[in-house]
């Protein structure tokens, strides 16, 4: 169980294993006995959003509008770069597109700031035949060689799931699907019953039970943002975010150019460093 800021969810190391069942199964207004899980994967990802944005004191190029960890591959190999609540010990500056890219529905207009903030300061580099490259580092310029097929995938998925549900209204049709849906105890969300979750009751309880840290920072378990969660489900979004101007596309990059800071132009052939 992890409280970041005002989200409480069950969390794992990795933000792909809050996306990858997603993909297929539309857990939206759903819950079992324990958990809504739409609702935790959103948490999960903005609490993620956030915990990068604190990073920005070390990292130049990280803020709310660039961020994005999950495993990927690094200049150093395959690297797993943990959660909110783990070590940062393993960061180096690295950002992984797929990482909003997979979390698109949960909050689609956090995510596509991210993924066109990542072409703006990436350029060229970062965006391949195959979409983005499975992760860069803005601070020292290193991007993936590499297509890493699951993480081109899950931000396939997701960007035809936010687009039009496809990936759900199909594979939810299916008679198994269905029948795992029930045999699970999962069941819809009554209006006039909001669904609160026994186990991150519990874990609240058990939380504000440990003593503050001397001049330690106060952690706010706010529960009414769930009923400002409904916006960022996919049913709910009053416009599509695709309607928005598309990303600016990337400018061929030259070998040596440098990845500008925040504020500094984007990345062009005719735009040498100091320029």
């Amino acid at each position: 169980m992890t409280v970041y800021g005002a989200h409480t969810y069950i969390n794992s190391s990795a933000l792909f294993t809050h996306q990858y069942s997603h993909a297929w199964f539309d857990f939206r207004g759903k819950h079992d006995q324990y958990v809504d899980y739409w609702e935790n994967s959103v948490d999960a990802t903005l609490a993620q959003r956030e915990w990068c944005a604190t990073q920005s004191t070390r990292f130049d190029h990280w803020s709310g509008d660039l961020w994005g960890l999950t495993a990927s591959d690094s200049a150093r190999g395959y690297v797993n770069w943990g959660s909110p609540e783990g070590s940062t010990d393993r960061l180096d500056g690295t950002v992984v597109p797929c990482a909003p890219g997979g979390s698109l529905p949960f909050a689609p207009q956090e995510c596509l700031r991210a993924l066109r903030r990542m072409l703006e300061v990436g350029g060229a580099r970062v965006w391949g035949r195959y979409g983005f490259a499975d992760a860069f580092n803005p601070q020292t310029g290193w991007v993936s060689p590499d297509v890493i097929a699951i993480d081109v995938g899950i931000t396939l998925a997701m960007v035809e799931n936010l687009r039009s549900g496809f990936c759900w209204k199909y594979f939810m049709r299916a008679p198994e699907t269905r029948r795992a849906f029930a045999l699970t105890g999962f069941e819809g969300e009554s209006p006039g019953r909001p669904f609160n979750s026994p186990v991150l009751a519990k874990a609240i309880r058990e939380i504000r039970r440990i003593p503050a840290a001397p001049g330690g920072r106060d952690v706010a378990l706010v529960t009414a943002l769930r009923a400002a969660g409904s916006d960022r489900r996919p049913g709910a979004v009053r416009r599509d975010p695709f309607e928005e101007s598309n990303p600016v596309l990337p400018v061929p990059a030259k070998l040596g150019d440098r990845i500008p800071l925040p504020g500094e132009r984007r990345l062009r052939t005719d735009c040498r460093p100091g320029a």
